[in-house]
């Protein structure tokens, strides 16, 4: 509350993010309400990995929701990130359905979700769900040595990617993505 004049100043408000903030459920519920009711904005931050019955109804308070896939096949998800993405994708169905402003966030990992086919699958997945934005998201290395200093491996595959197919990779998503995307797509590169 203190800080409400700083945001209605800056145009700035709360963003729920790390971990997964969906998955604490009477606390997000309970949390967006009340900045809601003092008209403060909010942002969420999800990989969509969440029980959409429990936050339901606080999905719709949000000014803006940020959904991240890594991949839309399924088998190149569960290699990426050791799940599925059944829930993931329907909650972004759900979220389309609900969120007044929606941004897909792609990260794009060289030779693994780049392809034109995995481009063509995330581009045929936002004009099904009607998504208008999209943030296509560079990979970085750095969380390799962490994981590494957990004493957790790390598959050669992606320990073998090096600076110059990271930006190779990334140069050649946007270009595609640019030339076959739906005009009402607005794309953003971070």
């Amino acid at each position: 509350e203190k800080d409400k004049n700083y945001f209605d100043a800056t145009g700035g408000g709360v963003t729920l993010s790390g971990g997964e903030a969906a998955l604490q459920t009477e606390f997000l519920n309970a949390l967006v309400r009340e900045l809601d009711q003092k008209k403060i904005k909010t942002s969420l931050e999800t990989n969509g990995n969440f029980d959409s019955a429990k936050v339901g109804v606080s999905l719709r308070l949000f000014d803006c929701i940020y959904l991240d896939l890594k991949a839309i096949d399924r088998d190149k998800h569960l290699k990426l990130t050791g799940i599925g993405n059944d829930r993931i994708l329907s909650n972004l169905g759900v979220l389309s359905a609900i969120s007044r402003n929606l941004v897909v966030r792609y990260l794009i990992v060289p030779g693994q979700n780049d392809s034109n086919n995995d481009l063509n699958l995330l581009l045929d997945l936002l004009k099904k769900n009607n998504i208008h934005k999209l943030e296509v998201l560079k990979f970085h290395k750095f969380w390799i040595e962490k994981l590494s200093a957990l004493g957790r491996n790390i598959s050669e595959d992606i320990s073998a990617i090096t600076d110059e197919m990271i930006d190779q990779s990334y140069v050649m998503a946007i270009d595609f993505l640019n030339e076959n995307k739906n005009r009402d797509l607005v794309l953003t590169k971070h």
